[in-house]
């Protein structure tokens, strides 16, 4: 199991940040390209292993085909940076549009991103992995079947993106079902899990955080049965909001490997 940490604009400057995760004993890093640009990450980063996380606020599709093709055209520009720098992976938001009570409409936004993944995914060097996202249904596990098939792409399984709306309504039992159902259906197809903790504040979920209501070492038996080699440790802030640093990340990391 390769342990990874999150590389983020809060981290400082990246080349110095990236040397501290790996003298932290971390296996790899995950940059976030939604605060870092790609000209920042040197091409010395292709001595560590690392993968990037496109910007989260891009969707695979729009009703503005000039606002898709300014989307598609950005992932291929930073599809390229990842093969230069000998990145392992490009983690995609799966979003799309949705809209109540237009089932015609969301399906052709759904059929519009799953044509442009494919093109995303057809030159190849680098994964293209697919990110649950909690909110408009982007968190049905129905949608990631048919976008795990595409050639040169599979799953990155974000834990709290699974359980936050669920532990709001239903519990933890039936958060913890369902995290398994995820876990068996995509058994050998989860290339890398986004794990941090929930925790309800006025029943509300908050998430990126590193102690709540799941035991994350259990989490991690869960992936290593499902056959997922990389674990993000994607958490930021403490209970009370406190930024996180990469040594406090790596405490937390002791501290589940340890149970």
């Amino acid at each position: 199991m390769m342990l990874g940490a999150p590389i983020w604009r809060g981290d400082g400057r990246v080349g110095r940040a990236i040397s501290k995760a790996m003298s932290l004993g971390f296996d790899f890093v995950e940059i976030d390209l939604e605060t870092i640009r790609p000209s920042e990450v040197s091409i010395k980063v292709k001595d560590v292993a690392h993968g990037y996380h496109a910007p989260y606020t891009i969707f695979l599709s729009h009703s503005y085909p000039e606002m898709e093709k300014a989307a598609v055209k950005t992932l291929n520009t930073l599809l390229r940076h990842a093969r230069r720098t000998g990145a392992e992976y490009l983690n995609i938001h799966l979003n799309f549009p949705s809209y109540r009570r237009l089932d015609s409409l969301t399906n052709r936004m759904w059929r519009a991103a799953l044509r442009n993944l494919r093109g995303l995914a057809r030159d190849g060097g680098v994964e293209i992995t697919v990110e649950n996202t909690p909110r408009h249904g982007w968190d049905d596990a129905g949608f990631f079947e048919d976008a795990v098939k595409v050639r040169g792409v599979s799953l990155c399984l974000d834990v709290g993106h699974v359980v936050s709306r669920i532990l709001e309504e239903e519990g933890l039992d039936e958060a913890l079902k369902t995290l398994r159902r995820w876990f068996r259906r995509f058994k050998g197809r989860i290339h890398l899990l986004h794990l941090h903790n929930v925790m309800l504040r006025k029943g509300k979920a908050v998430d990126h955080v590193p102690e709540g209501l799941l035991d994350l070492s259990e989490v991690i038996d869960m992936a290593e049965r499902s056959g997922c080699e990389r674990v993000l440790l994607e958490v930021f802030v403490d209970k009370d909001g406190r930024g996180l640093s990469l040594e406090d990340v790596a405490r937390v990391a002791e501290r589940i490997l340890r149970r």
